[in-house]
């Protein structure tokens, strides 16, 4: 054990100590600039279809994850839907979303417009339990919020938005402070 003369030795050790403390949790992670992240529910892929479209003003570069939730409700509308043009519209996109794959792995993400974005599906299902503590895990919309905080927490250095335009899943968002915006169109 290091002997200390003075008090402002003992403080000096301590302050370098946390230092080192306070930079390891930046270490854990690359950096990543530059580009952000989205998190479409399904109301905001059914607005806009065309993915390849998609911009955001204050991204010039982004990422587009889609959620296991959000798939699974395309999977039903396109089947259990009563409007036709609905089913049509969900049929549609999952047909796109498909031939995406000839892009590459969708879980590793594959490009959408070439040095402008990139879709990326997640496999894993939210624990809705470690989120937000009044979210039902029988509720899509809560299930997309708890999807969302776990987006959150995969890409700590990136921005990450909800993107919706159903004013429900936007109440809850800004009830628990979580960044949202209206999908482009």
């Amino acid at each position: 054990m290091k002997g200390y003369e003075t008090t402002s030795e003992v403080f000096a050790d301590v302050a370098a100590a946390l230092d080192k403390q306070i930079a390891l949790p930046g270490n854990l992670y690359q950096p990543v600039e530059g580009f952000a992240i989205y998190v479409p529910d399904t109301n905001a892929l059914l607005a806009n279809l065309s993915l390849e479209t998609w911009r955001f003003p204050d991204s010039p570069k982004f990422t587009i994850v889609l959620t296991p939730t959000v798939l699974a409700e395309l999977d039903q509308l396109k089947v259990n839907h009563r409007v036709e043009q609905v089913r049509a519209k969900a049929e549609g996109l999952i047909t796109r979303i498909k031939g995406y794959r000839a892009r590459g792995r969708l879980t590793d993400g594959v490009p959408l417009v070439s040095k402008v974005s990139t879709l990326l599906a997640l496999a894993y299902e939210p624990n809705v339990a470690e989120t937000l503590p009044w979210l039902d895990p029988a509720n899509n919309d809560d299930r997309i919020l708890a999807s969302f905080v776990e987006v959150m927490r995969r890409f700590t250095r990136s921005p990450v938005l909800l993107v919706t335009r159903d004013v429900n899943l936007q109440n809850k968002a800004e009830f628990a402070r979580l960044p949202f915006v209206e999908p482009p169109t």
